[in-house]
């Protein structure tokens, strides 16, 4: 073999084995380099992803604190949850207690469950964390870790993170992005399941190396559910750099085979010093010198793959330096630094890093700026920047603004020169939704890497380590008040004790003066319930006889046989028993307001009905004395008011009767009318003998009198314009009065939004309207109308027990012929006056009566005969009325039969309850010839019209 030929296959030899060997050393280093660099790129992603995690946690727990008070109060909605996106307790049964839990809405109810380890199994992918109140209650809160979650904090640690839920993906951020890479997540998922936190797996897909690194959270109340994340990307640079390599590997040995025997002689040299470098590059490179280049002396493959290599270093040394800042800011964070030693530190790695010039940090406080730090420009001249145009449209818009001026570039004054510059970027910096900062950066040349994308990376640490500056200053601040504050506790402690041996003297007094008045409370308490059990026995007792003296008193004085000076004892007699009565029912009424046992019954009617059922009452008392009566309407208008019927109708019939008592000659008017469109108002107007100034001050207090002294004229205990009063206010009313003396008085009551609404008045009621000058329309009963014409045509008793009378329904008519056959009427009473009373009045009212003298009796005699109504008594031995009624009621026969209460009881007279058994009316006794027909009389009609 020739010469030639031996050195040409030589220098082949040599060529390819050190081309070979050359390229595996050089392909393995940097192999190696590429790999360790990612492996540290993303450990870095993940150190930032935990620190992530640790405060969105945070936020959880600052968002449930801030939601608490509202969730005991049951004010909490889902739109105020703020971080947290659930937040509920557990029952008695070790449910969900849905009336109190709140979730937001886009957490399905179906998946919400009714047992925790339910919501767990169909939630997953959640941070559940719980609270133990001072009452041992268990309050779960939390927050859904979806697709926006692992995009956000894949956007901040610049790697793809997926949520691993029983050793199984079950959410990748970015999965349009992220979706081919699904195989290598569960061959990862697989690999780290046993692994430790910030273990490493590396597996290679096509055209990209893939790197996951597992996390879990702890402090998490998971149940059994099993939850980490896989922080993970795909690295290009080394396959690439395979690739590249092994075509560079293959074009030598093909170069090497074609081109060795003309060239060898002519670049053996080069070509061995240029792999000679490279080697020697990739060595110190291994070392971790990473300033390091390859000197490139051709320009040949070799030489391109010196280039490439070089320019790999340069990306790896940029990313790693700026891995380096970022480190070191979150570093110089974690220290805990003053708020101005923060500002200079950060504002000056931001300029040497964006190779800028000037620059400032501003703090955005109560709607002003506040210059925090600056760099190549005076503190002092960058006051007042809150009036700039540009740092206004940064706050409104919170978007970062860059300016690049190639003419009419803006100055910059500092205390010496002026420079004009040539680029402007103002960033703010955010803190969860709120601006709590201001960047603003400028250079006399446009920066050769944008400053923007360094700055998008570190402005949300930026914003915490701000906020917690702020706050720890605002802590220092408070730490030193407390100092003050403890020191003056200190000074004070010594002037406590010498006061604690009084106070210990007066702590022993006090405990002994508790339990004398704790003793006295025991006392008032039973002396309070034997008074009400005294006042509901004294109502009862009082009440029946008078049942029979003011009952056969009427009737006495309508019996047409009995003789004039009989019948003018009789009014004597029943005159001062109804005195008696209203006396009696104003200390009762009082009472009940006094001990608080009151109730409001607001039902919906008309105002008509009330004034028709007050003129019937009042008219026989005007009728007495004399004096004309009139209810005047300001318009031509009903109203279906809504308010206590039975506390109004008192107030008004106290006033009516008190302008009957003071007046002896004249009128009483009770006008109504509405100025507002919900208040109503009524006045009694009387031409009586009228109040002094003096005693107008006093006259709504408690058993005060116009007239007191022995030389009184008008009776009564002082209680009936206190219980007005006082039911007035119940009713959200204003009682005022006007009078003067021997002219009359105006007693005034405005009622506050009781209008419901306003209809016209019906022509069909037994009620006429008429027009007066005055323009007032005048209610009056037409039955009263006709006095005169019924005094002429006065028929004998016998007449009237055999006349026919008819009462109309609706246009349908009830006829009782005589009483006897057509209307019957049960009364259940124990008293046997009150039986008698009760029968002797409905007898001379033309009705057929029968009797019981308690429930037994009542049931046994509907069983035999029923009759169209039923008078019961509440309080009667065997079985009282409210049993009695009960067991009427559920019979299916009875259910239609009108049955009205009779009852003395002080505490049973509240119609709101008797109607609630099963009443439909309610007699207080004692009972009189008026109210009995009246009570019928409305309980048929309301009867017709309900069938």
């Amino acid at each position: 073999m020739k010469l030639n030929v031996r050195i040409i296959l030589i220098f082949f030899f040599i060529i390819l084995l050190v081309s070979a060997s050359s390229s595996v050393i050089y392909f393995t280093i940097t192999n190696n380099i590429i790999q360790t660099q990612n492996s540290k790129r993303l450990l870095n992603s993940t150190n930032s992803f935990v620190f992530y995690v640790s405060s969105t946690i945070e936020k959880i727990d600052d968002g449930f604190y801030n939601s608490l008070e509202k969730y005991h109060n049951r004010s909490l909605s889902a739109r105020n949850l703020g971080e947290i996106d659930f937040i509920f307790s557990l029952n008695e049964k070790n449910s969900i207690d849905r009336k109190k839990a709140v979730f937001k809405d886009f957490i399905p109810i179906d998946s919400r469950g009714d047992h925790l380890e339910l919501f767990i199994s169909k939630n997953p992918n959640i941070f559940l964390k719980y609270y133990i109140t001072d009452n041992d209650e268990t309050i779960f809160y939390g927050k859904v870790i979806n697709e926006n979650f692992l995009n956000d904090a894949s956007q901040i640690i610049q790697a793809n993170i997926s949520l691993i839920v029983n050793d199984i993906p079950y959410l990748t951020s970015n999965e349009d992005v992220t979706n081919n890479v699904s195989p290598e997540i569960f061959k990862s998922a697989a690999l780290l399941k046993y692994k430790n936190n910030f273990d490493l797996a590396n597996t290679e897909m096509e055209g990209a190396d893939f790197l996951a690194v597992k996390y879990k959270p702890i402090n998490l109340l998971t149940s059994n559910t099993k939850l980490n994340f896989l922080v993970f990307d795909k690295y290009t640079e080394a396959f690439e750099f395979r690739n590249a390599t092994t075509n560079i590997l293959v074009l030598l040995i093909f170069s090497g085979v074609v081109l060795s025997i003309i060239f060898v002689l002519l670049f053996t040299t080069k070509l061995r010093r240029q792999l000679s470098l490279l080697s020697e590059a990739a060595t110190i490179t291994s070392s971790g010198d990473m300033t390091h280049r390859v000197t490139i002396i051709t320009k040949d493959e070799i030489g391109k793959l010196g280039e490439t290599y070089n320019k790999m270093l340069d990306e790896i040394e940029n990313k790693e330096l700026i891995e380096k800042n970022y480190t070191e800011f979150v570093t110089i964070i974690n220290n805990n630094p003053s708020l101005m030693e923060l500002s200079e530190i950060t504002l000056e790695k931001i300029l040497s890093f964006t190779k800028t010039a000037f620059g400032a940090l501003y703090i955005y406080e109560d709607g002003s700026l506040h210059t925090l730090a600056a760099k190549g420009i005076d503190k002092h001249l960058l006051d007042d920047q809150s009036e700039n145009n540009i740092i206004k449209s940064v706050i409104d818009s919170r978007e970062p603004i860059k300016l690049q001026f190639k003419e009419n570039q803006p100055v910059i004054k500092t205390s010496v020169v002026e420079v004009k510059i040539q680029y402007l970027l103002v960033l703010p910096i955010l803190y969860g939704d709120e601006i709590i900062g201001i960047i603003e950066l400028a250079s006399e040349s446009i920066p050769g890497t944008d400053p923007l994308e360094y700055l998008n990376r570190i402005k949300d640490q930026l914003g915490i380590g701000i906020s917690n500056s702020r706050s720890y200053e605002k802590l220092q601040n408070l730490v030193e008040k407390l100092k003050t504050l403890n020191e003056q506790y200190l000074e004070q402690n010594e002037k406590m004790k010498l006061q604690n041996e009084e106070l210990t003297e007066l702590h022993s007094q006090l405990k002994e003066k508790a339990a004398e008045l704790e003793e006295e409370k025991t006392r008032a308490v039973e002396l309070s319930h034997l008074k009400s059990q005294f006042l509901a026995s004294m109502s009862h007792e009082l009440r029946t006889p008078l049942n029979s003296i003011i009952g056969l008193s009427e009737l006495t004085e309508r019996d047409g046989s009995a003789l004039p000076k009989t019948k003018d004892r009789v009014k004597i007699v029943l005159r001062n028993s109804k005195k008696l009565l209203s006396m009696i029912n104003n200390i009762l009424e009082f009472s009940k307001i006094e001990s608080g046992k009151y109730e409001i019954a607001a039902t919906s009617f008309l105002l008509s009905q009330l004034l028709n059922e007050i003129y019937s009452i009042s008219r026989p008392m005007f009728v007495e004395k004399k004096l004309d009566f009139n209810i005047i309407l300001k318009e031509k208008i009903d109203y279906l008011i809504k308010t206590d019927k039975q506390k109004l109708d008192h107030i008004l019939t106290n006033l009516i009767g008190n302008a009957i008592k003071f007046t002896e000659r004249g009128r009483v008017t009770v006008k109504v009318s509405s100025d507002n469109a919900n208040d109503l108002l009524f006045e009694v107007i009387d031409t009586g003998i009228g109040i002094s100034e003096a005693n107008q001050k006093h006259i709504f207090e408690e058993f005060k009198q116009l007239d007191s002294g022995n030389a009184r004229k008008y009776s009564g205990a002082g209680l009936g314009l206190a219980i007005c009063k006082s039911y007035a206010e119940i009713l959200n009313a204003e009682l005022t009065v006007s009078s003067k003396v021997h002219e009359g008085s105006n007693f005034s009551l405005n009622l506050k939004n009781v209008i419901i609404e306003e209809l016209d008045i019906n022509p069909e009621d037994d009620l006429i309207v008429n027009v007066e000058d005055t323009e007032e329309y005048i209610l009056e009963k037409v039955e009263e109308k006709s006095l005169e014409k019924t005094a002429k045509t006065k028929k004998t008793a016998a007449e009237k027990s055999n006349e026919k009378t008819e009462i109309s329904v609706n246009g349908e008519s009830i006829k009782n012929a005589g009483g006897a056959k057509n209307y019957k009427i049960l009364v259940v009473d124990d008293d046997n006056d009150t039986l008698f009373t009760v029968g002797e009045i409905l007898q001379n009212l033309g009705y057929e009566t029968t009797f019981a003298t308690n429930g037994v009796e009542c049931l046994n005699s509907l069983e035999n005969s029923v009759p169209d109504m039923v008078l019961l008594d509440i309080m009667m031995p065997k079985m009282d009325g409210f049993e009695t009624i009960k067991k009427i009621r559920s019979m299916p026969k009875f259910s239609n039969l009108l049955v009205i209460a009779l009852t003395a009881h002080a505490m049973l007279d509240d119609k709101f309850i008797i109607e609630e058994s099963g009443f439909n009316d309610l007699i207080p006794k004692p009972v009189d010839n008026v109210t009995i027909k009246f009570k019928i009389n409305q309980a048929i009609m309301n009867h017709g019209r309900k069938r």
